[in-house]
C-alpha cells in the first residue's frame, strides 16, 4: 500500500484539520526496545506503529504481578518479559502483529470515555480484518469460547470483555491502553498463529486456513483505519530524539529488574507502610 498524503479534514474536532498519520513500520525488535520506543513516541503528529518481537516476548500489564510468570520458564521457550506502560493481562507476542497509536486525548477515535474509544479503534480493525476475509464482532454480552473463566487470568486473550473483537467465538484481538495528560497510548495485539503461551485464543491461520504475512495483516489494518477513520498516511521512522530516548528508557526502565519484575512488590511495600 502506498501511503497517501493528503489531510483528512475531521469536523468535530475543534474545526482543526488531522494532518496524515505518521506510519512507521518497525519490524521485528527486542521487547524492552518495543515498549520504549512506544513511551518514547510524540503525541504530535498522529503515529501508527507495526512492530514484531524478537526474541518473543511476553508484555505484561501495568498493574500485573510479574509473579504469575517464571522467567526461567519463559527463557525456556524462548519469550523475554517486559512490562507495558498500559493495563490489562500478558500478552504473548510470537507470530503475531503489533501495534500501537499514539496522539493527543481529543483525537476523534480517541475523544469520549475509554470504552467508545475502543469502540472506534476496533471498527477500524475489523474493517481491516474484512479485507482479509475474517470477520470479527464485538463479544457484547455473551462469553467467547477463549475465556478461561477465571477472576484473575493472566493471559489477556482467555479473558474477553463485552468491547473485544472475536472470531469464530474466540478472541481474537488484544487491546490495552494508557491515558496520560496530553497524550494516549494504545497497544494493539493479532496472532497470525498460534503460540505455545495462548494456544487456545484465535489466530489467523486458523481462521483463514493459510498464513497471511505480517505486511499483508498491517495493509489490511492500514486499509480498515482508513475505511472507518478516514486515515491517511505518511511513512516515518522515529525521530532522532524519540530514538535516543527510547534508547534511555531501555536503559532505565524497559530494560530493567525493578520495573519488569519488582514494581508490584515496590507499590505494595509502599501500602504496606503507609
Amino acid at each position: 500500500m502506498t501511503p497517501a498524503r493528503a489531510d483528512v479534514a475531521v469536523t468535530g474536532w475543534s474545526n482543526r484539520t488531522i494532518r496524515p498519520v505518521r506510519l512507521i513500520r518497525s519490524g521485528p525488535c527486542h521487547p524492552f526496545l518495543n515498549m520504549a520506543l512506544d513511551e518514547a513516541l510524540a503525541a504530535t503528529p498522529p503515529t501508527l506503529r507495526f512492530y514484531a518481537f524478537q526474541p518473543f516476548g511476553l508484555s505484561l500489564g501495568y498493574f500485573q504481578d510479574a509473579a504469575d510468570f517464571d522467567d526461567a520458564w519463559l527463557a525456556a521457550r524462548e519469550f523475554v518479559a517486559v512490562r507495558r506502560a498500559t493495563g490489562g493481562s500478558a500478552i504473548a507476542h510470537a507470530h503475531d502483529v503489533t501495534f500501537s497509536i499514539v496522539s493527543v486525548p481529543d483525537a476523534p477515535w480517541f475523544a469520549g470515555d475509554v470504552k467508545t474509544s475502543y469502540a472506534r479503534i476496533h471498527a477500524g480493525i475489523a474493517r481491516g480484518l474484512r479485507h482479509l476475509g475474517v470477520s470479527a464482532v464485538p463479544r457484547d454480552d455473551g462469553a467467547a469460547r477463549s475465556d478461561s473463566g477465571r477472576s484473575a487470568e493472566a493471559i489477556c486473550f482467555y479473558k474477553a470483555t463485552s468491547f473485544d473483537l472475536v472470531a469464530d467465538g474466540r478472541k481474537l484481538v488484544g487491546s490495552a491502553q494508557r491515558r496520560t495528560p496530553g497524550r494516549v497510548l494504545h497497544h494493539g495485539s493479532i496472532p497470525i498463529a498460534r503460540n505455545v503461551l495462548a494456544p487456545d485464543a484465535a489466530c489467523l491461520v486458523d481462521l483463514l486456513g493459510r498464513t497471511p504475512t505480517p505486511t499483508e495483516v498491517e495493509d489490511a489494518l492500514l486499509a480498515g483505519f482508513a475505511d472507518e477513520l478516514g486515515w491517511t498516511y505518511e511513512l516515518a521512522t522515529p525521530s532522532a530524539t524519540e530514538s535516543d530516548r527510547a534508547d534511555e528508557l531501555v536503559r532505565l526502565k524497559y530494560g530493567t529488574t525493578r520495573w519488569n519484575r519488582d514494581r508490584i512488590d515496590d507499590s505494595r511495600r509502599t501500602r504496606a507502610s503507609e
